[in-house]
């Protein structure tokens, strides 16, 4: 299973938070036109935003229920990381894409801080969306406690040491998937690790901008976002308290037919998000360009 659910949703979310959009609707008519475009295709963006997160809701609550059997040994733990690493692509565009518009604070710009505030609302809240169904994916890998058990395979009835015996398959099958668990966990407590740092940087790199801001209007802005990184840094905190305590929720095993058809099945779904993020891409590449001609109808 491959996608990426990122290009397409980066355009859409760079475009979408209003830079002194649209205003009441003024005498000229083309600019009347242009703005009823413009909400349009805004309305045409939500729903197609809506309808992917709803898709990808879907896929992260049912592989969150699933699990590996004997039969179908890691094939089921093999899909759950291809969409977590999937997951955490998309968090890193959007990380980015924040980083972009948060720039804007504290320098001179044609964006205000409350439509700064906007935008980085909108791509906080994608973030711990994907970071919530990563860690959901995460603790349906069960733990093992490494104890093994065995099953005898032959015994004559004559002689008390004259047995064959083997470790069972529910042992190695539980061994396996205690083996994805603990490196499933690493990897994303490196994760969560990785985003505090990356907080931590920006609050640095705030508090220098602080110093600078040529208004109290941006000085206000800037701290407001300081003390937003601090709220973040606290619930990556509790996120990996989190992973490490709730592990061992269980789910279905599936058979290894099951698990094919749960690959192939993801496989097409995959695909067809990725069809929608096209559309989305267009959507928005249209509506940035009709935000273009508005400006230039609007221009003195």
């Amino acid at each position: 299973m491959s996608t990426r659910l990122t290009k397409t949703m980066a355009a859409l979310l760079a475009c979408l938070p209003a830079a002194g959009l649209l205003a009441q609707s003024p005498a000229n008519p083309a600019v009347a036109r242009s703005e009823q475009r413009i909400q349009e295709l805004t309305q045409k963006i939500a729903e197609l935003d809506a309808a992917i997160e709803v898709q990808i809701k879907g896929l992260a609550d049912y592989l969150a229920t699933v699990k590996d059997s004997p039969d179908s040994k890691s094939r089921v733990s093999q899909v759950k990381q291809d969409f977590m690493k999937d997951l955490k692509k998309s968090i890193d565009v959007y990380r980015n894409l924040r980083s972009q518009w948060a720039d804007h604070l504290g320098r001179p710009s044609r964006l205000t801080p409350e439509e700064v505030r906007q935008s980085t609302d909108v791509l906080d809240a994608k973030i711990e969306t994907r970071i919530e169904q990563i860690l959901s994916v995460a603790n349906s890998f069960e733990e093992s406690d490494g104890v093994k058990d065995y099953q005898v395979i032959w015994d004559d009835g004559r002689r008390g040491d004259d047995r064959d015996v083997r470790e069972t398959d529910a042992s190695r099958q539980a061994r396996r998937e205690g083996s994805r668990a603990a490196q499933v966990e690493d990897q994303v407590i490196k994760g969560l690790e990785e985003s505090i740092r990356q907080i931590e940087g920006r609050k640095v790199a705030l508090n220098s901008r602080l110093l600078g801001a040529a208004s109290e209007e941006q000085k206000a802005a800037i701290r407001d976002e300081m003390k937003a990184a601090d709220e973040a840094i606290a619930r990556r905190r509790e996120q990996m308290a989190g992973l490490v305590k709730e592990r061992g929720a269980g789910g279905q095993a599936l058979s290894s037919r099951e698990a094919f058809e749960l690959d192939q099945q993801l496989d097409a779904r995959m695909q067809e998000l990725k069809s929608q993020f096209r559309q989305l891409y267009a959507t928005a590449a249209e509506r940035r360009q009709e935000m273009a001609r508005l400006r230039s109808l609007r221009a003195p």
